[in-house]
């Protein structure tokens, strides 16, 4: 016990830890907000499992009142897109239960909590915020020696020392520990370092309770993002590297096939409650709820721009992680038994990641889905460590001392993020170039930014002074229209370029739709957009609402859709009102294939006027 205690490795995870311990506690955020939003935003979707079910009794959200006074209350984001609506009226989270099963002992230490004190038991008050995120907190922290342990079974002491200051200290790995705590990825950094130390264990000696929580671990993790199944590559492959190793490996499986059904029932296991809840809400057992999220487009991954755009990319923002891809060389020659699973565990996650739509990982620092696979990234990190130390004092020197410049890199821009000094979104080389050296946020520099997104309903278009506009559709509904006007359409008893207006009616609810390319609005990552109308209500829009919508297509979904309800502005009847709604394109996935839509929908059933229909678009000066 006395050489365990002594052991440098042990000593430096208790510094790595009481270092994220403490820059967590100092972070800004908290002088304003102590333990009290912990919970909003995408973690909202992740928890409301918890309370929907044990508080409210209602997962089906069939009284939204719950989320409206949730809402209203705590106001955990700006719109309630968490979940969506089905056809059976049920609404369906967005993501899978994985982290909900995770908070839920803390869950109920602040439930009791809150019953016990003068906080409402509602699932949202201090005592639920302040007991799960110091759980995840927990979760974290353990994680950071279990790697410890992962390492120890390859490298000594000293390389399990350099790697677990580097990969900790010196990636994105240290600002989603300390900062986005909440969010998923240090979390799912530690339930893979689970699941990689039980693997190895099994494979030195198999046992059926190791081969249990292995299920169980693996299960964790895809509950909590199916894009880890990728994982079951490392077991499937974990020693095999040649023929001989092939055929051992299938001996080994046979002759604990026992041990595999272990790990398939512990994993079904895990998987059970969210079965349930899809058969509850949505009446199958199977149900695709992450429809309303951005999704894979295989066939063209990011993958230059995942790795070196000044937007948000792995190289750029985490350089240290260039010194684990280098190590993959070390691994083929000293430890090839390992090299086929972790490399192509790491290929093809790469490939996947990058090829997620919103590739840039929107909101964090660095490409935090990244985050997780570190635990793999470690050992190719650890065997070049392994081999620096081999080579001559100059190069050690050389290497270590771009290696301490990096990790200064990563703690100097992650308190920039976290003193809102870097922002999340719109970042270029002008703006890195001149932000690097600040420590406050200069109005002037940030107007390099290529655009400040928001996470509210709407966007105010404030500088259109820095912006060159353009028509990019127009309809009058008698002489100029950007496409054909069928004469449903067109009516001349009510009009204000005659001949005619645009009549919607019930059986004809939407209007004809302006569809333009990314690409004709404009050349660069995005363009405002405004949309002007005339119309005519001869009903109550209140009765008898109708819309202006906006959104962008591409791979026949729909994206950043954005509904304009005229009636919520003022307005009169029986008399022509003028309206204009203004739009900011999301990020483009593709220039040429993405399309603006924007046209009209009446939700009512009784006849409504439009008349000149006009769609601008604005693109930034520079």
């Amino acid at each position: 016990m006395l050489k365990s205690q002594r052991s440098p490795s042990l000593i430096i995870t208790w510094l790595i830890v009481l270092v994220i311990a403490f820059s967590h506690i100092l972070l800004p955020k908290w002088d304003y907000e102590f333990y009290t939003n912990e919970l909003g935003w995408d973690v909202l979707s992740y928890y409301l499992y918890l309370p929907l079910t044990f508080i409210h009794n209602d997962i089906c959200i069939k009284d939204f009142t719950i989320i409206t006074t949730l809402f209203e209350k705590y106001h955990p984001s700006e719109t309630f897109y968490q979940a969506f609506q089905i056809q059976n009226g049920n609404y369906v989270l967005n993501y899978t239960l994985g982290f909900a099963l995770l908070f839920s002992p803390f869950f109920f230490i602040g439930h009791i909590w809150a019953l016990l004190s003068n906080y409402p038991a509602d699932g949202f008050s201090f005592p639920y915020h302040f007991s799960i995120a110091t759980g995840v907190m927990i979760y974290i922290l353990a994680g950071i020696f279990i790697l410890r342990k992962v390492l120890l079974k390859y490298f000594t002491e000293k390389v399990t020392s350099v790697v677990l200051i580097f990969m900790l200290l010196g990636t994105n790995y240290f600002h989603e520990a300390v900062q986005d705590y909440m969010m998923p990825h240090a979390m799912l950094f530690t339930f893979y370092a689970l699941f990689i130390y039980l693997v190895i264990k099994w494979h030195e000696k198999p046992k059926a309770r190791t081969a249990f929580f292995i299920g169980l671990s693996f299960g964790i993790l895809f509950l909590c993002r199916q894009s880890e199944v990728l994982a079951a590559i490392v077991i499937l492959l974990w020693g095999v590297h040649n023929k001989e190793t092939f055929q051992a490996k299938i001996i080994l499986v046979k002759e604990n096939y026992g041990h595999v059904l272990w790990m398939i029932a512990a994993g079904f296991i895990v998987v059970i409650p969210q079965m349930i809840y899809w058969k509850t809400v949505t009446g199958s057992w199977i149900f695709f709820s992450m429809e309303r999220t951005e999704g894979f487009n295989l066939l063209a991954p990011h993958i230059w721009e995942s790795l070196f755009s000044f937007k948000n990319s792995w190289f750029i923002y985490t350089p240290m992680i260039i010194f684990a891809w280098l190590g993959m060389i070390s691994l083929y020659r000293r430890k090839r038994e390992l090299f086929y699973p972790i490399f192509l565990f790491a290929i093809v996650n790469f490939y996947l990641l990058s090829s997620w739509l919103a590739w840039w990982n929107g909101g964090g620092f660095g490409m935090r889905y990244f985050v997780e696979s570190y635990v793999l990234m470690s050992i190719p990190f650890g065997f070049f460590i392994q081999g620096l130390f081999e080579r001559w004092k100059s190069v050690q020197v050389l290497v270590i001392i771009l290696m301490v410049g990096f990790m200064a890199l990563n703690l100097w821009q992650t308190w920039q993020y976290a003193h809102f000094v870097m922002p999340h979104d719109g970042k270029n080389i002008a703006f890195y170039k001149a932000n690097f050296f600040r420590t406050k946020g200069d109005p002037e520099v940030w107007r390099l930014l290529d655009v400040q997104r928001k996470h509210g309903e709407f966007e105010e278009f404030s500088n259109p002074e820095d912006y060159n506009k353009k028509t990019v559709g127009y309809y009058n509904y008698s002489d100029i229209n950007t496409s054909y006007i069928s004469p449903d359409y067109q009516d001349s008893t009510v009009f204000f370029s005659p001949p005619y207006s645009c009549k919607l009616t019930k059986e004809y609810p939407y209007s004809p739709v302006v569809r333009i390319p990314f690409n004709a609005l404009t050349s660069r990552e995005h363009a405002w957009v405004r949309v002007t109308v005339k119309y005519f209500p001869i009903y109550d829009l209140k009765e008898n609402p109708a819309s202006i919508v906006v959104h962008m297509d591409y791979l026949k979904r729909n994206f950043y859709y954005r509904g304009f309800d005229l009636d919520k502005y003022p307005y009169k009847l029986n008399e022509w009102n003028t309206i204009s709604f203004d739009y900011l394109t999301p990020y483009p996935f593709d220039f040429e294939k993405e399309k603006l839509s924007a046209y009209l929908w009446l939700r009512g059933d009784k006849p409504i006027y439009f008349d000149d229909f006009h769609v601008e678009a604005f693109e930034r000066k520079w």
